[in-house]
């Protein structure tokens, strides 16, 4: 059985608009009466009195007032979202064992720096911290069970907040039925970009009795921002083969060559130095030029009204502008980042990725592999 705990409120600074309660208390008082009149024959009548006339003003409609501030009192207690705990009552054997999920972030960001090992130590407190039952998940695109701890390695998937109440949920209906249920303890470094308006929704989550704890790593403010990822792939809406999803463009734009005109837009940035050091980990030497929007719409505008100079590319065989209007592309000149063997250097290991990557396409037209020269 089951027995309340206590409440607490997720948005408790909502309760200042309980100061709005003011508001039914004055417009009640503002309901005046007409003034009553009296018809006389003559002024003369009237006797003249120095004591001032004093008037009270009630509240009028008293039961109308209380039922229009409970219900705004109400709203405010909504919007503060009330959380009513429950515990597990202890049964004759003693107190009954939480059992715990603890699901580990497993995205990109969390292979930087320290974080990673203090997500496992984390873990691991949380596996000790009680004689119940304790199992592992790993999240990241969807949270996936584990077999132990040492199983648990960061990927390369972004780890969407929002689509977590939905796994746990997979997760809970996976999940043994035990005594006083399940709960989930999520171990993140939660970044801006994953954490979605309302990380409270996760409280209270179905299948986990005792609703979500969250376990901040490191610091839950340091953002961290993956300065560059490479990564070949197709459209969505590709169906079949890809060599022959490659083919047919390919033979689309040589077939059209007069009608068809293609460009390749660099929408990230220019500049950025990556080493690695003794373990394997990236790290930037040299931080990212990235190019901004307007400089974009101006490339894009001249290109659309053809007022952009085109000249050969020497590393890649493409054309690439030589003077757009409305942008300063000597700042983008690969010489004011890199040496001239730099750029020898990173050039001819992109052709070679290129080439490895279409070599993996049986029955990809050979004239497409000799492109990439």
């Amino acid at each position: 059985s089951w027995r309340p705990r206590r409440m607490t409120f997720l948005a408790a600074a909502f309760f200042a608009g309980l100061a709005t309660l003011v508001v039914p208390v004055l417009l009640h008082r503002r309901n005046e009466r007409a003034p009553a009149e009296a018809t006389v024959a003559s002024l003369m009548l009237l006797r003249e009195v120095e004591e001032p006339v004093r008037s009270r003003r009630a509240v009028a409609h008293k039961a109308l007032l209380a039922l229009r501030l409970t219900l705004l009192a109400l709203v405010v207690c909504a919007f503060a979202q009330p959380l009513l705990e429950t515990a597990a009552s202890a049964t004759a054997g003693g107190g009954a064992a939480r059992a715990r999920l603890i699901v580990v972030d497993g995205s990109l960001s969390m292979r930087r720096g320290g974080a990673w090992a203090e997500a496992l130590a984390t873990a691991r407190r949380l596996r000790d911290r009680g004689a119940g039952p304790a199992r592992f998940a790993l999240a990241g695109r969807t949270p996936t069970l584990v077999a132990d701890l040492a199983a648990l390695e960061p990927g390369w998937a972004r780890f969407d907040f929002a689509g977590l109440p939905a796994g746990l949920s997979a997760l809970a209906a996976a999940l043994p039925e035990v005594p006083g249920g399940w709960r989930a303890h999520v171990v993140s470094d939660f970044q801006a970009s994953a954490v979605p308006e309302r990380l409270n929704a996760l409280v209270g989550q179905e299948g986990f009795a005792r609703g979500v704890r969250l376990h901040p790593v490191r610091d839950a403010a340091d953002n961290w921002a993956v300065e560059s990822v490479r990564v070949v792939g197709t459209h969505p809406f590709l169906i079949g083969s890809e060599a022959d999803e490659g083919n047919w463009f390919y033979d689309f734009v040589k077939n059209n060559e007069n009608k068809v005109q293609c460009y390749l837009l660099n929408t990230g940035g220019v500049g950025e130095i990556l080493e690695r050091d003794e373990q394997g980990r990236a790290a930037v030497t040299q931080p990212v030029t990235r190019i901004p929007i307007p400089e974009m719409s101006a490339l894009i505008r001249g290109i659309l009204r053809n007022t952009v100079q085109w000249g050969p590319d020497p590393l890649f065989g493409a054309e690439v502008p030589l003077s757009v209007d409305g942008l300063d592309l000597a700042k983008y000149a690969l010489s004011n980042f890199y040496t001239n063997a730099q750029i020898q250097e990173y050039a001819a290991r992109l052709k070679e990725e290129r080439r490895a990557h279409l070599a993996a396409f049986p029955g990809l037209n050979p004239q497409i592999l000799q492109a990439v020269n």
